[in-house]
This record gives C-alpha cells, sequence and structure tokens, in this order.
C-alpha cells in the first residue's frame, strides 16, 4: 500500500528527526558530522528554509526547520540523499541508511516552538553525552554554541530563534539559558539519566538508551489537533488576506506616494524604503511567497530577500515595520 505524501504548509515550523537503520550509527566520526553540516548548508540556503536548531547524535539527527517558500519534503530527501551516498561511499557499505522516510511533527505555534528549540539542544544533556549546560556550551555538534554566538553558523537562524527570546540580543541569550536551564531543573527524573535533570524511563526493547520522555505521546496528540486548528486558520487567512496590489495602495496612500513609484528601480521619490515597508508587509505579515512579492515588484525573489534582510539588519533581533521608515 502506498504511503500517504505528507501534508505541509510553507511557514510551518517542522521538527525533523532522522534515524539509522535498526538504531545503527550514521556518523562513524567527525568527518561524517561535518559533511552533514555541509550538506545541510547547502540545501536548506538553496531552499530557502530556515533552521532554529539542530544536534547530531550517534545514530540519529534534529532539526527545527521553517521552509518559506516550499515544503521540506524535497529538501530532506536531497539531505538524506547526498549524505547517504557519502556515507556508503566512504565507509565501503551498500543499502539503506536511514530507517524510514525522516519523521517530522509541524506547528505554527511559536509557544511549542519554544520547547522544541529546549527539547532539540537538550538532546546530548539528556542522553549522557555532555553533563550539563556549561558543557553543553562546549559541544560542537548542536546550533546550541551558535546561540550563544560561540561560533559562526551561518545557514542557522539564530537571530531569528533569539528574537523569540528578548529585545536585545544580550536579554534574549540569558532568556534562552534560563529557558535552558529550567528545563533540566524542574523535571526531577529517574534512572541513568537523572543528573539531566528530565522525566523519563519507560524502558523498551532491548536498549537501556530507548528512554521516552513521559507524557511525550499526550503532547504529540495534543500538537497534532492544534496543528489542525492552525492549518485550518492558514488556509482561512489565505483566502481572506488582502491581495499584494491592495496593500501596496494603502501604503503608497498613507506616504502620499503613487502605486507605479514601488514598481520603479532605484531610490526614486523615496521609493526604496516604501519598497521595504511593502515586502515586510506583503511577506512577514501575509505569507506572501518571496516570489510572489518580487514579480509584483519588478524584481528577483533574490532581490526581495535582500531587502529583508537589510531590514533585519538595521534591528538585529526583531524588525518591525517601523525600523524600515527610520
Amino acid at each position: 500500500m502506498p504511503r500517504k505524501r505528507r501534508i505541509a504548509f510553507t511557514g510551518d515550523i517542522l521538527h525533523v528527526m532522522n534515524r539509522g537503520l535498526e538504531g545503527r550509527q550514521i556518523f562513524i566520526d567527525d568527518t561524517d558530522r561535518r559533511v552533514l553540516l555541509r550538506i545541510l548548508s547547502e540545501n536548506l540556503v538553496r531552499a530557502s528554509c530556515l533552521c532554529y536548531a539542530w544536534a547530531l547524535m550517534p545514530n540519529h539527527f534534529h532539526l527545527v526547520l521553517r521552509p518559506l517558500d516550499h515544503p521540506a519534503g524535497d529538501c530532506m530527501r536531497r539531505i538524506n540523499g547526498s549524505y547517504a551516498r557519502y556515507f556508503n561511499k566512504r565507509h565501503k557499505r551498500r543499502g539503506y541508511l536511514f530507517q524510514d522516510r525522516y519523521k517530522s511533527l509541524a506547528t505554527r505555534e511559536f509557544t511549542y516552538f519554544k520547547e522544541l528549540i529546549r527539547y532539540v539542544h537538550l538532546n546530548p544533556v539528556r542522553s549522557g553525552m555532555v553533563d550539563n549546560l556549561g558543557m553543553l556550551a562546549e559541544f560542537e555538534w548542536t546550533g546550541h554554541r551558535a546561540v550563544l554566538g560561540l561560533t559562526e553558523t551561518p545557514w542557522q537562524a539564530s537571530r531569528d530563534l533569539l528574537a523569540r527570546f528578548g529585545n536585545t540580543i544580550s536579554a534574549a541569550r540569558s532568556a534562552y539559558l534560563a529557558f535552558l536551564a529550567d528545563g533540566i531543573n524542574t523535571e526531577a527524573g529517574h534512572g541513568p539519566l537523572a543528573a539531566a535533570g528530565v522525566n523519563l524511563a519507560v524502558k523498551s526493547g532491548n536498549d537501556p538508551r530507548d528512554e521516552r520522555i513521559v507524557g511525550d505521546v499526550e503532547k504529540v496528540r495534543e500538537s497534532i489537533m492544534r496543528v489542525e486548528r492552525e492549518k485550518a486558520e492558514h488556509l482561512r487567512m489565505m483566502k481572506e488576506r488582502p491581495s499584494l496590489s491592495e496593500i501596496a495602495s494603502d501604503i503608497a496612500t498613507s506616504r502620499n506616494l503613487a502605486i507605479h513609484a514601488l514598481q520603479r528601480r532605484g531610490k526614486i521619490d523615496g521609493s526604496c524604503a516604501i519598497k521595504g515597508l511593502f515586502c515586510h508587509q506583503a511577506r512577514t505579515v501575509y505569507g506572501y511567497t518571496l516570489g510572489e512579492v518580487g514579480a509584483f515588484l519588478g524584481i528577483t525573489a533574490s532581490a526581495v530577500a535582500q531587502i529583508l534582510k537589510r531590514l533585519e539588519a538595521k534591528n538585529p533581533v526583531n524588525s518591525p515595520a517601523e525600523t524600515v521608515m527610520e
């Protein structure tokens, strides 16, 4: 019986997990890990897919993604395929590397987003690979170090992540660290991972590492129901949102600018700043794709991305529409 096609929306926040076949290792050494990170960098950037958090474990990896213009499926297939071909060639093996299709859970709710970040970045603590947050800051194979500014990971959306924790970089990092520490300190656990403070310990099979967080099933069930509601709301919003012409007309009228000035090249009549405001409204507020916004303005999707990137540079943590007009 053929597998059902995944239902996915651009803008969804995805928790992606992929595990080695029969629980086998998918990383033999640091060279393997670096190759996967290179593959992630190339493919996520090409697909305009934000990566907020990640963790590489011996036999699986986690990603928290947000595809902006296309569903993540094609991108993940390229990532998995490229890495499997590399791994098999280097380690002289054949056959499948991964257990199944990647697992994913989608949500548009940023409250759950914070929990996902914490869950993914604390994976090495939960598994006993590192003992505490201090050691996690020295561990190379999660996105935690990039969030703290201890390493450069250009393809990781660390600033977007921090925007959910505070209005300045320093305040956001403090709040992020406190949130991770709270996840360790408030959940009293049992068994070998009790030192990590995780509420664990339902074992299955013969693998002592196969321990599940109590309440996980219920969380997943609640999340799935929430996702269905969010997708219905997303579809309603897509039907009711103003057209690009209406957005442009409202902005142009408010700034005493002819609407066709938005579609001129250059900075005529201050249209550059107005274009920035239009791109922010159309892309961020109403969810139009970079290609749709670019087609309306007569520029490429890459040019729209550059405009939005310049806006973010004016305010590294948050990029409210007001910054466009400064």
